[in-house]
């Protein structure tokens, strides 16, 4: 059976297949790959990957597994919460294994599957949700593909004792079609360029980590503001 759904450049996103879930449970049991997500909580079982697959799919949630050309599972990602009427959808990935055949093969997949969200669903915005500054450095490859910041959430991320910041990122539809203007009608730049990119964008201030430095500075006047006002008040009462 060829299993490929959609197929990239260094990887092919692949329907899952009866061998993909073991591997594919095991990530929920490493305490490195959940750091950033929900699971990690409760042992998962091939079984109940199954059954979540089954439930998930069955409610309108697409997976497909992320493999190299030579067909080595690499991660998943998926679409969720996919609302034709408010046009929009949640991405999510998950991808633990390293291949020195597709070393990109994060920001590709995320390329391919946006890709298929806007031409094929016909969606105007894609948004995902990351721990900040846990995710700091994904959260700003994702920027080469068109995934701006839009805002923070205080203590928006908690995995047992650890909490942080969460960060709400997402595409929309114009940024969408101005990105494949200029790469040959596709998100994706191409490993060369997106490689040339990351190492450029390393020496200048990313848009998630410029808005959560302002956001923060307006956040710290306002309180001082605040605290002025408050006094004010309490001097003028007690007169």
């Amino acid at each position: 059976m060829n299993s490929i759904f959609i197929p990239g450049e260094a990887i092919n996103l692949c329907i899952p297949v009866e061998e993909d879930f073991d591997r594919w449970s095991s990530w929920f049991n490493s305490k490195e790959t959940t750091k950033f997500l929900d699971q990690g909580k409760y042992p998962n079982t091939v079984a109940s990957q199954k059954e979540f697959y089954k439930n998930a799919s069955a409610s309108g949630r697409l997976f497909l597994m992320i493999k190299t050309k030579s067909m080595k599972l690499l991660g998943v990602i998926s679409l969720s919460e996919i609302d034709f009427e408010k046009s929009h959808c949640q991405i999510a990935i998950v991808c633990p294994e390293k291949s020195k055949e597709a070393p990109l093969a994060v920001l590709e997949a995320v390329s391919l599957l946006t890709d298929h969200a806007f031409q094929r669903f016909g969606l105007t915005r894609l948004y995902a949700g990351q721990a900040y500054p846990g995710l700091r450095a994904m959260t700003k490859h994702l920027e080469i593909i068109g995934y701006k910041a839009e805002g923070f959430q205080r203590n928006g991320f908690k995995h047992g004792m650890f909490e942080s910041d969460g960060v709400i990122i997402s595409i929309i539809k114009q940024d969408y079609l101005k990105l494949i203007q200029q790469r040959n009608n596709m998100l994706w730049p191409g490993a060369k360029v997106a490689r040339e990119m990351i190492s450029v964008m390393k020496k200048s201030l990313s848009l998630v980590d410029e808005l959560h430095e302002i956001i923060n500075q307006r956040y710290a006047n306002f309180d001082e503001r605040m605290e002025d006002i408050e006094k004010q008040i309490r001097l003028a009462l007690e007169k």
